[in-house]
């Protein structure tokens, strides 16, 4: 029998989700499914992590049972409590939900003399043995290399917005804080005054900031490789970006996926953030939660209902097209995405995609291919800020209705 307080936590997903009354028709065995795997049990089970230090796809009973391409979860629900079963009433009558992201992980131009100077620094005398501090200097060296030809192939950050306004979307860029306590090698380091290409001439990344956020896009914090598992960072990185936005910053994604289902998500709710969008993967593309819908997250170490709101990430451009991960080319990439986005309709899903600025052209190209059939097909396309106000409401008529 599941002990109540996590019987609850799979209570308040399905009333979110199906309604209250279905809720209340769920049984043990099935309050206990979704529990599991909401909860993320399964990645506390081992201690194996990738290179990155990440609990990633090949790990999980998902790829094992060949549904990692399904949200298996609601199709769980559906068929126990019936395929009929009241279905989220998205807003615009959306028969689905598209949430758009970007992690912006460089900038064009991004590291010049100064800023290596000081990233190098910083770098060599963190934490570690020589060989640890070596690795750091190393990366920030070869980015330093890297990043004038990175910018070549960059799309303006004006171009994001411009293709996501033309169909009524909006989206959340989730930033990295200009200052941080404990710099690790793949961390990325820029400036809201650093130049860039905007509007057709040069512009300070802060000019990008102040009209993103007037025309409602969401900025959020992009949490640094430490902040996901060292208490106190994610509030000072929060506070930064506030102070550069002019703002209150809510959403957060961590750096490389980094996420501690044990910890980070306790320090989340510590920096007073309320929504994440972690929860997917590097290397792959898929269901991590099995869910294709927001969800609380659960603190394994008070054993209790976070406050924090998940809104997995089912698809990030570099899971699709780099080497290390399914390599595709546009078509076959575009092809993925549209199967999954079958499945996130046929259950009146969400479906989140994260999306890099600094990738190339051809990322670019599928990213605006799949907003077209999404808006074809009449999704909302909102951001991850717009989605917690929503989802909140239902989670908030789901608890006054039991």
């Amino acid at each position: 029998m599941l002990e109540p307080r996590r019987a609850e936590f799979a209570c308040k997903y399905i009333a979110s989700t199906l309604g209250t009354d279905a809720a209340l028709r769920a049984d043990a065995a099935l309050l206990t499914e979704v529990f599991s795997a909401l909860s993320r049990e399964e990645e506390t089970l081992t201690a194996h992590r990738d290179t990155w230090g990440n609990w990633d796809w090949p790990f999980g009973s998902a790829h094992l049972n060949g549904l990692i391409n399904t949200p298996f979860v609601d199709d769980a629900l559906r068929r126990t409590l019936g395929a009929n079963a009241a279905r989220p009433r998205w807003p615009n009558g959306s028969s689905f939900a598209l949430c758009l992201s970007h992690d912006v992980d460089d900038i064009a131009r991004v590291i010049g003399a100064r800023r290596a100077i000081h990233s190098l620094r910083d770098q060599a005398v963190g934490d570690g043995g020589l060989r640890a501090r070596l690795r750091r200097v190393y990366g920030i060296a070869g980015r330093a290399v890297l990043s004038p030809l990175l910018s070549e192939s960059q799309r303006p950050l004006d171009q994001w917005l411009d293709c996501e306004a033309q169909l009524g979307f909006r989206s959340t860029f989730f930033v990295v804080a200009p200052s941080l306590a404990r710099p690790h090698a793949w961390d990325v380091h820029y400036s809201p005054t650093d130049q860039i290409t905007y509007r057709g001439k040069r512009a300070r990344l802060n000019d990008f900031f102040a009209e993103a956020a007037a025309g409602g896009w969401d900025i959020g914090l992009h949490g640094s490789i430490a902040s996901a598992t060292t208490p106190g960072l994610l509030l000072d990185e929060r506070r930064q970006i506030e102070g550069i936005v002019d703002r209150s910053v809510t959403s957060t994604r961590q750096h490389f996926l980094r996420f501690d289902i044990s910890t980070t998500p306790r320090l989340q709710a510590s920096a007073g953030l309320t929504t994440d969008s972690t929860l997917g993967f590097n290397r792959s593309v898929g269901f991590r939660s099995g869910s294709a819908f927001p969800h609380l997250l659960w603190d394994w170490s008070a054993d209790e209902t976070l406050s924090l709101l998940e809104v997995p990430q089912h698809v990030m451009d570099g899971g699709l097209f780099t080497s290390n991960a399914l390599e595709y080319d546009v078509e076959l990439a575009v092809r993925h995405v549209i199967r999954l986005m079958d499945s996130v309709e046929a259950v009146g899903g969400c479906l989140t995609l994260s999306w890099h600025p600094n990738g190339n052209r051809s990322w670019y190209d599928a990213y605006v291919m799949i907003l077209a059939e999404a808006k074809h097909r009449g999704a909302w396309g909102c951001s991850v800020a717009q989605l917690d106000a929503f989802w909140r409401t239902r989670l908030e008529a789901a608890r006054t209705t039991a």
